[in-house]
């Protein structure tokens, strides 16, 4: 039963990693959604991996519900004098998944919105600059040069 114990807590705090894939996207849809703190918090504490799944995270959420799962069926179904022990630590075990859940998507949205902020504030300076990007990902700009009393253009090409 410990060695169940054990497994619970690997799916639950690595099965992000094992259920997640990524999929690389067009340039048009880099920047993240928005994602609410608030509402992540919300999620996990009504059902652990919930917020995950807020947070488009569903190989992690997946991964912290079936820890999370196994973990409360073990504290369940352990009745009897002399495995208080192995009831005790499945029930410890999913309340740690269960924080663990809440604390994971709380800053996971806090990150994501960060990031989308950022590459939305990067994406307004690049469109005020007079350039082009290119499919391959190099970018030709041309900005004003004014140093004293001479005047220009910077021309830039980057790959």
């Amino acid at each position: 039963m410990k060695k169940v114990l054990v497994l619970a807590m690997f799916i639950a705090m690595f099965g992000g990693e094992l259920f997640s894939q990524q999929v690389k996207v067009k340039d048009s849809e880099i920047i993240p959604e928005e994602r609410n703190p608030a509402l992540a918090f919300a999620c996990s504490a009504i059902m652990p991996g919930l917020g995950q799944m807020y947070n488009n995270q569903s190989g992690a959420g997946v991964g912290i519900f079936v820890g999370f799962g196994i973990a409360m069926g073990i504290g369940i179904s352990s009745d009897g004098y002399d495995q208080e022990d192995l009831q005790r630590g499945g029930f410890i075990i999913a309340g740690a998944v269960w924080l663990y859940s809440i604390l994971d998507a709380v800053f996971t949205a806090e990150s994501i919105t960060k990031e989308s902020r950022e590459k939305k504030a990067l994406l307004r300076r690049k469109n005020s600059e007079l350039g082009y990007m290119f499919d391959n990902g190099s970018t030709l700009n041309l900005e004003p040069y004014m140093k004293g009393e001479a005047v220009g253009l910077n021309f830039s090409y980057s790959f």
